[in-house]
């Protein structure tokens, strides 16, 4: 071998040497930085998630509206069909003691012992608003037919007496 490429033998041995520290510094230098390296990743990936907080309150502020809503929609249409229940009820209540009295049964004796069967309420009518536009105007819905309770009414509540208990 020439001195020449002995030269260049041990030129390339020492780069290659080189090469191995320099390797073996980045790879201890990369595992001393690891926790940094970590802890930064860790706070931007929470940051990130953290600026979605808005959007999502919002979106949690509409679902509840939602929810709120359509639970809202159901206890009116629950109310709704009570309402009408009860209506319906009273109202049969009234034509069944018309129907009794159609036949010869006097009020005094269907309430009197031993039956003890109470009259049924007459319906009230809700007092007119002063200056509303339906003031002097008819009651919408039909009229009511005498001695039976119905017509016009739907909320028993203000429209029809609740039902009494006698002794």
């Amino acid at each position: 071998m020439r001195l020449s490429q002995v030269g260049r033998a041990l030129a390339y041995h020492r780069n290659m040497g080189d090469n191995n520290i320099r390797r073996e510094a980045e790879r201890a230098a990369a595992e001393a930085l690891k926790p940094r390296t970590d802890a930064s990743v860790a706070l931007a990936v929470a940051e990130l998630a953290a600026r979605q907080a808005p959007k999502i309150l919002e979106k949690a502020k509409q679902d509840a509206d939602a929810i709120l809503a359509k639970a809202k929609q159901d206890a009116d249409g629950v109310r709704a069909q009570a309402v009408q229940e009860v209506t319906r009820l009273q109202q049969e209540w009234a034509r069944s003691w018309q129907a009794a009295l159609d036949v010869g049964w006097e009020p005094a004796e269907l309430t009197a012992a031993p039956l003890h069967h109470e009259e049924p309420p007459k319906p009230r009518r809700r007092p007119r608003r002063a200056g509303s536009a339906s003031a002097g105007a008819p009651a919408a819905g039909p009229a009511p037919r005498p001695g039976t309770g119905e017509g016009g009414v739907s909320d028993p509540v203000v429209g029809i007496a609740a039902p009494t208990e006698s002794a």
